[in-house]
């Protein structure tokens, strides 16, 4: 793809030459010698990658060329001697990436003229990648409800952890919300839903009296997808592993200690806490009742 860079000086001579220059050194670009305001202002509707414009430009010119330098991409400034005195931060001001005060080595201006446009061509690629990220994330996402979770990570059910947890990474980190932030509403719910969705599967696959659990389930049930905590309890080797928050879990396994020490009253305020925590669990709300009955009966 051909870029655009747009050259905007009144010494004719250093124009013509950095034209020539800059068209010798730079492939696939055009390079534009502009001489008056009237040709500057002709480019308002041309795409320009780079605007080159001397800083000599008096106050009522300048009003007049800072909206097509602000269409371009990138704007370098250059500061001839007897001009006006400009520093970076007046430059940066104007929307100047670079300030060249002349004269200047041309290996620098071409070395910033090239990583502006490696940049771009860069950023490009990755617009063009993440078009199609989204292409395959809206089919995920019309799939997520039809997928278990070996599925959804693209694993047969008697993969390893290690291998799980790779599929898990890459796609955590292709569909991270975080990556999506400018993006449409649409867009950012569905990278949420499949991230979402990939830590339930990788919190179940990933512990191996979980993962014993939902491959009892698929096997019973083969429409099983999902592993539902709350209504799955049958499956539960270990109670305490129905309740997903690490803390509650802590507290409802210091409360049944509690319990089985007598000391429901204590019992009770830990389970509060594992509720507040986790609230609906069937198994900390079970606890609950036990410690209720308890204190009753002491």
């Amino acid at each position: 793809m051909t870029q655009h860079i747009g050259i905007y000086l009144r010494d004719e001579r250093y124009l013509a030459s950095l034209q020539d220059f800059l068209s010798r050194r730079i492939p696939d670009t055009e390079v534009a010698a502009i001489h008056s305001l009237k040709e500057f202002l002709a480019l308002a509707d041309r795409p320009l990658a780079i605007v080159i414009a001397e800083t000599q430009l008096n106050e009522g010119i300048w009003l007049r060329v800072i909206p097509v330098l602000k269409r371009a991409r990138h704007i370098i400034l250059l500061a001839f001697p007897g001009g006006p005195e400009i520093t970076e931060d007046i430059a940066r001001k104007y929307g100047a990436e670079r300030l060249f005060r002349v004269p200047f080595p041309s290996g620098d201006l071409l070395a910033a003229i090239q990583e502006m446009l490696s940049r771009d061509e860069q950023e490009s690629t990755e617009t063009e990648a993440s078009l199609e990220t989204v292409e395959e994330m809206e089919s995920l996402y019309n799939r997520l409800n039809d997928l278990d979770y070996y599925a959804l990570f693209g694993v047969d059910s008697s993969a390893g952890v290690e291998e799980i947890k790779k599929r898990y990474i890459d796609l955590a980190r292709r569909y991270h919300p975080d990556k999506f932030r400018s993006a449409s509403p649409e867009i950012r719910t569905m990278a949420y839903e499949i991230t979402k969705r990939a830590n339930e599967a990788y919190s179940v696959v990933s512990h191996p009296n979980r993962r014993k659990m939902y491959d009892r389930m698929r096997r019973e049930n083969t429409a099983v997808k999902r592993f539902d905590f709350r209504l799955k309890m049958k499956y539960e080797e270990n109670p305490h592993d129905t309740i997903v928050n690490k803390q509650a879990r802590r507290f409802a396994i210091l409360a049944q200690k509690a319990m089985e020490e007598g000391q429901f009253k204590q019992a009770l305020t830990q389970l509060k806490m594992a509720d507040s925590m986790e609230p609906g669990n069937d198994y900390i709300l079970s606890l609950i009742e036990q410690a209720k009955k308890g204190m009753g009966q002491g």
